[in-house]
């Protein structure tokens, strides 16, 4: 391979992640309620107020909403990750990880290259139960008032 090809290459990848990953698209997934959600080359992120075994259970929840059974499954006090595919073969990573004690950012993985809609339903599942659960902790708080 001589250098002229090895530079088109490099320009060719580059171009392929500017073009496909590092996009900064922001949507809550119920209008203004809710975490955004930003695209980047991980894939789909955001910052939730929630520790980490939270997160985790919520996005097996939400899988299970879905019919989806991951395959891998794995948690500590810091990370969290939930690796399956969905019926057709296509691939997705859930990851989360501690910011502090009572946060994590949530990344979804779907695909190979970045499938938004299916990234932004299963965002749509886990949020539904951690909206819940958001809600539940304001309520136990009023009642204490």
């Amino acid at each position: 391979m001589n250098l002229s090809s090895r530079a088109l290459m490099l320009a060719g990848a580059v171009s392929l992640l500017l073009a496909g990953g590092c996009a900064t698209e922001t949507s809550g997934p119920f209008g203004n309620a809710g975490p955004e959600l930003h695209r980047d080359f991980e894939g789909w992120h955001t910052l939730v107020r929630q520790p980490v075994d939270q997160v985790y259970n919520a996005s097996l929840a939400g899988l299970r909403d879905l019919g989806i059974k991951p395959f891998i499954c794995q948690m500590d006090k810091v990370s969290a990750s939930v690796d399956g595919t969905f019926a057709d073969d296509v691939p997705f990573e859930v990851r989360v990880e501690a910011v502090s004690l009572d946060a994590s950012r949530l990344t979804i993985k779907t695909g190979f290259f970045g499938n938004t809609s299916r990234a932004k339903l299963l965002y749509q599942a886990i949020c539904k139960h951690l909206m819940g659960k958001e809600k539940a902790e304001i309520g136990k708080a009023e009642n204490r008032n």
